[in-house]
């Protein structure tokens, strides 16, 4: 089945993309890209979308990143998956961030969460109170950015996600 194969071109995506392979990690998540949208799998798009975006911008091509992480976002008007809609905002807000803009980073963050507030404790949300803390404390907000990061090192501890509660703490 297609949507099986794209899975599995994008898991290899992901392992070169954790090696810092970014060039193999490209051809399989653009070969994911292709298979997904041969199936017209939007979800599938979305995600392969983010994944090329991401791998740009672990390389330093910001530009090229906010082009593919763009596109996820026109996608994702026309789903109704709010985790899926929340990271694509995580990701430009990332992007922002990185760039030091740090009002346009706090709008793309508020606007992840506006998705998933009404959801249960999820990654995302640890995710968008570690980077909403970032931004304060990148403008030297020390208190403000303490108490996002607590709130994202809770959900992250509920969530055993250790490696994340790691950089909480960072």
């Amino acid at each position: 089945d297609k949507k099986n194969q794209a899975a599995e071109q994008a898991q290899l995506g992901s392992k070169f993309f954790a090696e810092s392979d970014y060039e193999q990690a490209l051809d399989f998540f653009f070969l994911s890209l292709k298979t997904n949208m041969s199936v017209d799998n939007e979800k599938g798009i979305i995600v392969s979308y983010i994944s090329i975006g991401k791998t740009y911008f672990a390389s330093g091509d910001l530009s090229t990143a906010a082009i593919y992480y763009n596109k996820a976002v026109e996608i994702a008007d026309f789903i109704e998956d709010p985790v899926l809609k929340a990271q694509c905002f995580i990701n430009i807000g990332e992007l922002f961030l990185a760039e030091a803009n740090y009002k346009e980073a706090a709008l793309s963050f508020n606007n992840a969460n506006k998705f998933i507030e009404d959801l249960e404790e999820i990654e995302e949300k640890a995710i968008i109170l570690h980077n909403i803390g970032i931004v304060h404390k990148r403008q030297n907000e020390f208190t403000k950015a303490e108490s996002f990061v607590n709130e994202a090192l809770v959900i992250n501890s509920k969530l055993k996600i250790y490696k994340e509660m790691a950089s909480n703490n960072y």
